[in-house]
């Protein structure tokens, strides 16, 4: 899936990503004050100058930091605050009803503003979510696992508890492409990481590393719990094969991290040579170490 983000996107996406940063109960408050500020200068500088360009800066600030219908409030208030200063800067109308007829389209125009802003919002918080995550089975992708494994790094060097790795792939995985087709293999793709997501802790990181190979992150875990889970969540894979009558098992590679390792790549091509002995010592099983060994 393509997506496309233009200048204009990518400027809003800097600034939510400066904003997400900040105080937001605070830049909220400074917003709606702005209104107000603004509404005061508007009136001073009398109704002969345009000002609606300026209301706009506080209800895109608003949006963004918040939500739609605080931006919509911020709306409506400003279209009010917009009129009350033209009024009293000694704008006279014909029609009683003008003034109302002007909130209202100040407020559908503000408004717009707001709405579009929302729907960008979302349009990054997808084009995010689909950077960081495998389009066939909702797991993290590689990339993503890296940047999930380098802080999980940095905590293991602050605190000095423990992190495992769990490196696997599917056994005679080609055999289920080859005779049901590929999309029983993306099915089995599917079921195995939909089946771990239900078993594993939410501070737990399931990430597909290419093809049929996985990795699990599992923070602040021993080699007892390391073990402990795998073996609870064995049977629960191959019951789930087995319901589709897919010859499939898993060779695992278990790596716990006692202390910082010099990489990444390290650690993963441990625990990825882990996986292939067990492979060669005949699929469907389990193999075991600690960094430093």
């Amino acid at each position: 899936m393509q997506t496309y983000s233009g200048p204009g996107n990518m400027l809003i996406e800097i600034i939510v990503k400066v904003l997400e940063q900040k105080d937001k109960t605070t830049i909220i408050l400074l917003g709606f004050f702005s209104l107000f500020i603004i509404g005061i200068v508007d009136f001073y500088t009398g109704y002969q100058y345009a000002f609606s360009v300026f209301y706009v800066l506080p209800i895109a600030l608003i949006t963004l930091v918040s939500n739609q219908n605080l931006g919509l409030l911020a709306s409506l208030l400003s279209a009010c605050i917009f009129t009350y200063a033209e009024i009293a800067s000694g704008r006279f109308y014909d029609n009683v009803l003008t003034p109302y007829w002007n909130i209202l389209i100040r407020f559908s125009l503000f408004a717009i503003v707001s709405i579009l802003l929302t729907a960008i919002k979302r349009l990054i918080k997808t084009e995010r979510i689909l950077a960081r995550t495998d389009h066939l089975t909702a797991a993290v992708n590689a990339r993503s696992f890296q940047e999930i494994m380098t802080l999980e790094l940095y905590r293991l060097q602050r605190y000095h508890h423990p992190l495992t790795l769990v490196y696997f792939d599917l056994d005679n995985f080609k055999i289920v492409n080859d005779q049901l087709g590929h999309s029983h293999g993306d099915q089995a793709l599917q079921s195995v990481v939909n089946c771990i997501k239900k078993y594993i802790r939410k501070t737990d990181t399931i990430a597909r590393m290419g093809g049929d190979e996985f990795v699990l992150l599992l923070p602040e875990t021993n080699r007892e719990q390391a073990q402990q889970l795998v073996t609870d969540i064995r049977p629960f894979l191959a019951s789930e094969m087995r319901k589709h009558n897919w010859p499939i098992t898993f060779s695992m590679g278990v790596l716990t991290c006692t202390t910082v390792p010099g990489s990444i790549d390290e650690l993963v091509t441990i625990a990825d040579n882990l996986m292939y002995k067990a492979k060669l010592q005949g699929k469907n099983t389990v193999e075991y170490a600690t960094y430093p060994g």
